[in-house]
């Protein structure tokens, strides 16, 4: 019976250190898990190949991600995860364009010249 306890208790043990080892890395490896974020959207005719995950840059900076997008009858709404420490102006407009020779995508923020700053929630013209 003792035995059986010890064994359950070391169990426990041995699971919560993994979960927390997961949990640790997961936190770690992305870069914007301590900074504050914001979400907007956009919409466009056509996506051209961009994928969830991919940067979202301004003035060549990694400022975001690709967080989803959705495919409807006025073309393609993208919602755009972006970290709060980068302040991107009201009036910015997105550009979709390719990301080097591989192929990939990038959504790039042409920044207006607004006082004012997006805020969690907004759209951008695209």
């Amino acid at each position: 019976m003792a035995s059986s306890r010890r064994e359950i208790q070391i169990g426990l043990f041995v699971l919560i250190g993994i979960v927390a080892v997961i949990v640790a890395l997961l936190m770690l490896t992305d870069p914007g898990t301590f900074r504050g974020r914001i979400n907007v959207s956009t919409a466009v005719g056509n996506a051209g190949g961009i994928r969830k995950g991919d940067p979202v840059q301004m003035r060549g900076v990694n400022i975001g991600r690709i967080r989803q997008f959705s495919i409807g009858p006025g073309g393609v709404v993208i919602s755009l995860e972006l970290e709060k420490e980068y302040p991107v102006p009201k009036d910015s407009h997105v550009l979709l364009k390719s990301n080097g020779l591989l192929g990939g995508m990038v959504a790039d923020i042409a920044p207006g010249k607004s006082a004012e700053r997006v805020e969690d929630g907004d759209v951008l013209p695209g």
